[in-house]
C-alpha cells in the first residue's frame, strides 16, 4: 500500500512537472548571453523596429515641425512585458511642448503594444534586457 501511494504521489510530478528556471529582479542588462526573443522564437529587434516603422505616424494636428531623429528606450522585463517605455528627441525651446506630448504618447502606445515576448536569460535565468532603437524619419 505504501509502494502504491508512493508512485502516486510522484507520478505526477514527473509527467507535469517542469524545470524552473529561476528569476533575476536585482538589474537590467543591455546583454546577455540569451536575448529576449518573439515567443515563435523570431529575432525581436528586427521585428520590433518593423513595428515602430509601421505604426510610427505623425499626427496631422502637429503645429510644429516634425522631428527627424527619435530614439525608442523600453525594459523588456523578466517576465516578458515591456516595461518603462520612453521616447527621447531633441527639443527646442520653441512653444511645441504640447507637440512634443503627442509624439511621445504616440511612442509610448506603440511599444506597449509590444507583446508575446520571450525574455532574456543570463547564466540560467530570466533576467530584464533594455533596448534603445533609433528612429530616423526623412523629412524630403
Amino acid at each position: 500500500m505504501n509502494s502504491f501511494l508512493l508512485l502516486i504521489l510522484f507520478l505526477p510530478i514527473q509527467l507535469f512537472g517542469q524545470q524552473s528556471i529561476e528569476i533575476d529582479s536585482s538589474q537590467v542588462y543591455l546583454i546577455v548571453e540569451e536575448m529576449p526573443t518573439m515567443k515563435n522564437g523570431a529575432e525581436i529587434s528586427d521585428k520590433i523596429k518593423e513595428i515602430i516603422f509601421k505604426e510610427f505616424r505623425y499626427p496631422d494636428s502637429l503645429k510644429c515641425e516634425p522631428i527627424s531623429n527619435i530614439i525608442f528606450e523600453f525594459t523588456i522585463s523578466y517576465s516578458g512585458k515591456v516595461v518603462n517605455p520612453n521616447v527621447h528627441f531633441p527639443r527646442k525651446n520653441d512653444g511645441c511642448e504640447d507637440d512634443y506630448k503627442k509624439i511621445k504618447e504616440i511612442g509610448i502606445n506603440i511599444m506597449n503594444k509590444f507583446t508575446d515576448l520571450k525574455p532574456g536569460k543570463k547564466d540560467g535565468k530570466y533576467v530584464s534586457v533594455r533596448y534603445t532603437i533609433p528612429l530616423h524619419i526623412d523629412m524630403q
